[in-house]
């Protein structure tokens, strides 16, 4: 099961749950295209695959312009991001 929590008017995402092929349609849904994503913390994230970048994508377009930053990412999403060459619409810290 996955869930969301907003803060700081909808610039903060913090994500719990695991982010695979299952749980991520359902994540996309719940992004609020109003939001203006610049912080995303997977500290409570578990398993991740390949699906979890569309997540990423998702709020770095919500940035309009602005870097993502993501904290806390499972060493999986790092290796990804890497292998996609994504570190220019989102800094993995």
């Amino acid at each position: 099961m996955i869930g969301i929590q907003r803060h700081d008017n909808g610039q903060r995402l913090e994500i719990r749950g695991d982010m695979t092929v299952a749980e991520v349609p359902g994540l996309l849904r719940a992004l609020n295209r109003k939001d203006h994503i610049l912080h995303v913390d997977m500290a409570a994230v578990g398993r991740v695959d390949s699906s979890a970048l569309s997540v990423l994508l998702a709020c770095s377009r919500s940035a309009r312009g602005a870097t993502v930053t993501v904290h806390h990412a499972p060493p999986a999403l790092r290796a990804l991001s890497d292998l996609y060459g994504l570190q220019t619409l989102f800094r993995v810290v």
